[in-house]
C-alpha cells in the first residue's frame, strides 16, 4: 500500500503541482500510512510538511492547523517502548514551553541511555515540535560528535565549535557521546555559544549514563546549561521483536512461529553477550539483514518457495 501512494503523490506532484489540493491529500495519506507501518522518521518528515501546508492555507491558529500539531506531538505513542521516555518527554514539553512564555533561555538536554533506544529519534521529534510551535524557525537536526567540535591542534576548535553551531542555528544540535569533549577547550566555547544564541538553538547532549554523569559533575557550566534529563531505558526482547514484526509487515513480510522463537533466543544470548555493548533496535536492523540474506539464497536454490515468508532458517542461531 506504501508504495503504491508513492507513487500516487509523485504523479500528482508531476501532474497537478505541489501546491494542488489533490497532492496535498495525497501527501497526508501517506504520511498517515508511514504512520501505521511504524516508519517514524519518513511520518514525522510528511507530517512536517502537511503542518506547513495548513498553515499556509489554513493560518497557524486554524483549528485544522492545531489539530496536525497534536498529531505531530504525540509521534512517539505509536512506536515499541519508549514508555518512561514519553512521560518524561511530556513534562520536558511543559517545562520548555514555559520557558519561551518567559522569554528565558532555551535549557540544555541530556539524553542517557544504551546505543539503540531512540535518542536520535526523540531529539528529531524535539525539533518537529519546537519548530511547530514557533519555539525554533527550522526545528531541523544537526548529528555532530568530537571530531565535528575538537581539532587535533591547540587553540583551533573554537572555530570548528562556531561553525557547527551555525549550522545548527533554528534548530537542534545533538552531541553524542558528549562526554568525549570532556577536558577540551571545545565546551567553553560551546557554553558560550548557547548563551549567545539562547533563543535560536537547543542542545541535546547523549551518552551513556555514568559517563555523562561524571562529564557533568566535571564541568559547572555544562551542568548549569544542561538541566534537563530524559533516560532511555533498554529495549526488552518482546519489544525488540515486535520493532522487527513491525518493520518486516510494513515491507510485506512475517515471521513464522518457529523464526519468532530463534529470534527471541538470538537476542537473549546477544544481551548476555554483549551487556552494555547491546545495541537495543540497532540489533533488530542486524538480525534483519541476515534474515533477508538467508532468505534470498534460499530462493536462489528454490524459486518456489514463499518470498515473503521468513522461516526459523533465515534467523541465526543464538550462538552465531
Amino acid at each position: 500500500a506504501i508504495v503504491l501512494l508513492e507513487q500516487v503523490l509523485a504523479d500528482r506532484e508531476r501532474l497537478l503541482g505541489s501546491e494542488h489540493p489533490d497532492t496535498l491529500t495525497a501527501r497526508h495519506n501517506l504520511a498517515h500510512s508511514y504512520w501505521q507501518a511504524g516508519r517514524m522518521h519518513e511520518a514525522v518528515t510528511f507530517q512536517k510538511q502537511v503542518l506547513a501546508d495548513r498553515v499556509w492555507l489554513l493560518s497557524s491558529g486554524h483549528s485544522g492547523t492545531l489539530v496536525r500539531e497534536g498529531t505531530l506531538v504525540s509521534a512517539l505513542d505509536d512506536m515499541v517502548g519508549l514508555g518512561t521516555v514519553r512521560d518524561a518527554l511530556a513534562e520536558l514539553k511543559n517545562r520548555i514551553r514555559l520557558h519561551h512564555v518567559r522569554r528565558e533561555s532555551l535549557p540544555g538536554l541530556v539524553f542517557v541511555g544504551p546505543p539503540g533506544t531512540g535518542k536520535t529519534t526523540v531529539a528529531r521529534h524535539v525539533g518537529e515540535w519546537c519548530q511547530s510551535l514557533g519555539l525554533l524557525r527550522r526545528g531541523h537536526v544537526l548529528e555532530v560528535s568530537r571530531a565535528d567540535l575538537v581539532s587535533e591542534y591547540v587553540g583551533q576548535s573554537a572555530s570548528k565549535v562556531r561553525s557547527v553551531v551555525h549550522q545548527a542555528l533554528d534548530g537542534v544540535l545533538f552531541i553524542d557521546e558528549a562526554y568525549a569533549l570532556a577536558g577540551n577547550e571545545a565546551v567553553d566555547i560551546l557554553v558560550r555559544e548557547m548563551a549567545y544564541w539562547h533563543d535560536r538553538l537547543v542542545v541535546i547532549a547523549a551518552g551513556y549514563p555514568r559517563e555523562m554523569d561524571a562529564f557533568l559533575r566535571s564541568n559547572s557550566s555544562m551542568a548549569s546549561r544542561f538541566t534537563e534529563r530524559v533516560e532511555f531505558p533498554s529495549y526488552t526482547t518482546e519489544e525488540l521483536i515486535e520493532v522487527l514484526r513491525r518493520r518486516s509487515a510494513s515491507e510485506g513480510f512475517i515471521l513464522t512461529p518457529d523464526a519468532t522463537e530463534r529470534v527471541e533466543q538470538w537476542f537473549d544470548r546477544r544481551r548476555a553477550d554483549r551487556a552494555d555493548a547491546f545495541g537495543n533496535v540497532r540489533e533488530a536492523w542486524s538480525v534483519r539483514d541476515v534474515m533477508w540474506s538467508r532468505l534470498a539464497r534460499r530462493f536462489e536454490a528454490d524459486r518456489a518457495i514463499n518470498l515473503f515468508t521468513f522461516i526459523a532458517e533465515d534467523v541465526p542461531t543464538p550462538e552465531e
